[in-house]
């Protein structure tokens, strides 16, 4: 709050512009990178994914990074996170190093290759990013990142970090976000369908369970957005 009032005292002496990047309506990034600590993984566990975006500014308004995992089968996995370094405050002509940030498999997951869809969403309602990565676009704003292996149940994964370079990434350039907060210790909501863990310390949704069924979900971090039969579900800070 105090570095929100120093800005605007700044910008009414004339001297903002030198302190903080002006917020850009034509907020266009680009993924230039995603590194995974694994290319192979079994159900019931979880890749940690690092990415990495070109900036051309800050936006006008907090974005969600949403992860859509997209299975042999056509179902997709959620994974969205809110960036640590808010993409506000995101620098011009810089790489944003976010992560790295949980893809959790389900247990019970076919096995197969599975697909990494990234994109951006506004945290109040509004459109998709249009991202700077025309090749990888797959049809409504969300971009092809890379892939990994899930393998069958209780068959050995290698320890192998994958990394997909989309773009060139100038180190010089490089801006990395601080490191996800660890979560706190689960706080579970039930009712007679739906059954909701998160996180005691802040509105994260760690996962949740559709009770009829028994059928478990790795949840959303921070802003991200949660489906329920269809309904979007909106977490945020």
């Amino acid at each position: 709050m105090k570095s929100r009032w120093l800005v605007f005292l700044l910008a009414l002496m004339g001297c903002a512009s030198a302190v903080v990047p002006v917020a850009r309506a034509d907020f266009r990034p680009a993924l230039a990178r995603i590194e995974l600590d694994r290319g192979q993984v079994p159900p019931g566990e979880a890749i940690r994914a690092t990415y990495t975006f070109r900036s051309n500014g800050p936006s006008q308004s907090d974005m969600v990074v949403f992860v859509h995992v997209v299975r042999p089968d056509g179902q997709r996995i959620g994974a969205d996170f809110a960036p640590q370094r808010s993409t506000m405050e995101w620098p011009a002509d810089r790489f944003v190093q976010e992560g790295p940030q949980p893809i959790g498999v389900p247990a019970g997951s076919p096995p197969g290759k599975y697909r990494v869809l990234v994109g951006m969403v506004p945290t109040t309602p509004g459109p998709r990013v249009e991202m700077a990565n025309p090749d990888r676009h797959q049809g409504d704003r969300e971009y092809l990142a890379g892939e990994f292996e899930v393998l069958r149940a209780a068959a050995k994964s290698e320890a192998k970090p994958v990394t997909f370079e989309l773009l060139p990434v100038d180190p010089a350039r490089l801006v990395k976000a601080p490191p996800p907060e660890p979560p706190g210790p689960p706080l579970e909501l039930a009712g007679e369908v739906l059954k909701v863990a998160m996180d005691s310390r802040r509105p994260v949704v760690l996962g949740y369970e559709h009770r009829p069924s028994g059928s478990k979900f790795p949840g959303t971090d921070g802003r991200g957005v949660l489906m329920i039969n269809g309904n979007r579900v909106r977490w945020q800070r």
